[in-house]
């Protein structure tokens, strides 16, 4: 599947363009899916190939991160990229190419540019696992969070996780078939691939739970309310850009996150909220329990999820940031023993 789509996308490609482009799946750099040549005015390009079954907004913060580490010639080979997604991914300078015809390239002396192409019907996208589901995604944000959580009894890890113990059961199967879970009989439950892991919860996150989660969103009277506001006290914590902040003391957060079991009117008084669809302050539910977690700060919630907030905005200064706590405050919980 990953070849027919790298192939129709070069298919496509030619014909928009009138331009060569030839893969060498033979040569694997750092990112392992061969590299992608295009030939102009006689002269060979060559550029490193990511493939991606699907990209999304999600997605996009992620691969800006990669990017930034790489410091190379990378071109994002997918299925298909929408137009408001392809003009993020432009915004960002990240070249990609897809199997509808839809492309971004550019060289010192070139410039290639097209949007709004769509699928035939025979490109059908693949279904996702079970466990990525909204129930599934509370219960491996547990797995990953709480290191060694995996051996806990499946009755436990249901509990931190807000689930039904028959969701915990079908989402340690479904692990398994995808190859996070390895199952070593007495020795106990082993969770692997964790980097991989934790990009796809962060990706299916931002998609299918976060919006399912968001109690409302808010504007404030002043942009910086939330300096000196004890958010505890409401039984609250600071996510996203708030949380970054205070983790990196190197960003001016512009909109405000609240995790909260339960929306406090105190709050929204006290804070001069008013409710508004486009406002800067979104307030979303939690869905964990702490009672595992060993964070450092009581007001924020943990680290994984500040990141997820922070990565999939598509902001490049959040995808700055993400990358920093990425390195200091999860690298060592997702790193393989």
């Amino acid at each position: 599947m990953e070849k027919e789509i790298i192939e129709d996308a070069i298919k496509k490609f030619e014909a928009t363009t009138g331009l060569k482009m030839t893969y060498k799946d033979d040569v694997r750099g750092p990112h392992g899916d061969g590299l992608l040549c295009l030939t102009i005015d006689n002269q060979e390009i060559c550029y490193e190939l990511e493939f991606k079954q699907t990209i999304n907004k999600a997605l996009i913060g992620q691969i800006a991160q990669a990017n930034i580490k790489a410091d190379k010639n990378i071109i994002i080979v997918t299925r298909n990229v929408s137009s408001p997604l392809a003009e993020r991914l432009k915004s960002l300078g990240i070249f990609f190419l897809d199997a509808a015809g839809n492309a971004f390239i550019k060289g010192r002396f070139f410039f290639i540019y097209s949007k709004g192409n769509k699928l035939s019907a025979n490109q059908r996208p693949e279904t996702s696992s079970r466990a990525f589901n909204t129930k599934g995604l509370q219960v491996i944000f547990t797995l990953l969070n709480n290191k060694g959580s995996e051996n806990l009894s499946y009755r436990k890890i249901a509990d931190i996780s807000n689930v039904a113990l028959g969701t915990v059961q079908w989402v340690m199967e479904d692990l398994k078939k995808l190859g996070y879970l390895i199952d070593m009989g007495k020795q106990g439950r082993k969770i692997v691939k964790k980097e991989d892991l934790l990009s796809r919860w962060t990706i299916a996150y931002s998609e299918k739970l976060k919006p399912k989660l968001l109690v409302g969103r808010y504007k404030a009277n002043a942009k910086s309310w939330w300096v000196d506001t004890e958010i505890i006290k409401y039984e609250a914590l600071w996510g996203g850009e708030v949380a970054g902040s205070m983790l990196t003391k190197n960003l001016k957060p512009e909109i405000v996150t609240i995790y909260t079991e339960e929306l406090s009117g105190k709050l929204i008084l006290e804070g001069k909220l008013k409710k508004d669809p486009n406002g800067d302050v979104e307030i979303v539910r939690m869905f964990w329990r702490d009672e595992l977690s060993d964070s450092e700060s009581e007001e924020l919630v943990p680290p994984i999820l500040v990141y997820a907030d922070l990565i999939t905005s598509a902001d490049k200064r959040n995808i700055e940031i993400a990358n920093v706590i990425y390195e200091t405050e999860i690298a060592g919980l997702v790193r393989e023993d």
